[in-house]
């Protein structure tokens, strides 16, 4: 019997993203696009051999009816998280993109009434997780993790859907980040740091609140850890092409080998940041269902890097079109 997947927001940018690359990988799985104009997503549902439905977060005859499915996709901001509810009702794994550190203890709450027998998976980190699976392939030769400075950039020339739109202001309130071994809440427009990027530029980065932070430091244990946003050209739009995605990573520590080491870390999608951040939504999606052939992941509450594992992730995001590089310097 084939699974089925529900994606709310399927056919917006990161939705449509996520189903077209959810088809690429199952060509027999169920995809149902849902939303709130089901007529919009005609056109996507159709080339992909896809199902459209009428779906409101806000209305809850809508998700008392959501039916039977293996998985539940949030491609949209679920401040309630009614969408987790109604998949857990259903029996349905749930990937969520939305949620950032001030936010999680409604879902947390929800979680500890009873433990989950499908996977929960909020993946509120940055592009959903992909920057988090590319840190723990980097560090794989360290022995010592001291600091992580992430900087994701973002080109106004990138093509947003509304909810990639509005996740600048929603993200520039107040910072949570790691210094001295410590965590710490800030207001993050009084932190704006000038960071140099991959090819030495620099730009004015300001601070985030995203789950990267508490993830990065679980696997790494770094004294030190800030996840910025900063506005500059991309590196798919300096070498005249479309806007890409970039994001920059400083690691600093201790490899295997005793040297201590500063490596810097290029993540690049020429696609742009909606794609981005579907190449995370699938490969969780593969892992919750099993779509990789291994079995599907069992019930708990999972984090980008305890779902999966870094370096196949990696693998499948490169066969997709991710760019990646590092340089290191003593």
């Amino acid at each position: 019997m084939a699974q089925r997947v529900i994606i709310a927001g399927g056919y917006g940018v990161v939705g449509a993203a996520v189903a077209r690359l959810l088809r690429d990988v199952s060509p027999t799985l169920e995809i149902v696009l849902a939303g709130r104009r089901p007529d919009e997503g005609a056109a996507i549902a159709a080339a992909l051999g896809a199902q459209t439905r009428l779906l409101d977060v806000s209305v809850p005859a809508h998700l008392a009816d959501l039916g039977p499915a293996d998985l539940v996709v949030a491609a949209l901001y679920d401040p309630d998280d009614a969408l987790l509810t109604a998949a857990g009702a259903s029996g349905a794994g749930y990937v969520g993109v939305t949620k950032l550190c001030d936010s999680l203890a409604p879902l947390m709450a929800r979680v500890a009434r009873a433990a989950p027998t499908r996977p929960i998976a909020p993946f509120g980190h940055w592009v959903s997780g992909v920057a988090t699976l590319a840190v723990r392939e980097a560090v794989a030769d360290f022995a010592r993790v001291d600091a992580v400075h992430a900087t994701a950039l973002f080109d106004v020339a990138d093509a947003l859907g509304p909810m990639s739109a509005g996740d600048a202001e929603h993200l520039m309130g107040r910072a949570y980040l790691r210094r001295g071994g410590q965590w710490e809440w800030l207001e993050a427009p009084a932190h704006v740091e000038e960071v140099t990027l991959f090819d030495g530029s620099t730009a004015h980065a300001i601070p985030m609140a995203l789950l990267d932070g508490p993830a990065i430091v679980a696997f790494t244990g770094a004294a030190e850890m800030r996840f910025d946003i900063a506005q500059a050209v991309s590196r798919g739009a300096a070498q005249g092409g479309r806007a890409s995605h970039d994001v920059h990573v400083v690691l600093k520590g201790v490899r295997a080998d005793g040297a201590a080491v500063t490596r810097r870390l290029l993540l690049s999608d020429p696609e742009g940041i909606g794609r981005m951040t579907a190449l995370g939504v699938a490969a969780a999606a593969v892992r919750i269902l099993g779509l990789d052939g291994d079995a599907p992941a069992p019930g708990g509450l999972y984090a980008p890097d305890s779902l999966m594992d870094a370096a196949r992730a990696m693998r499948w995001f490169r066969e997709k079109g991710l760019i990646v590089e590092t340089r290191d310097a003593p």
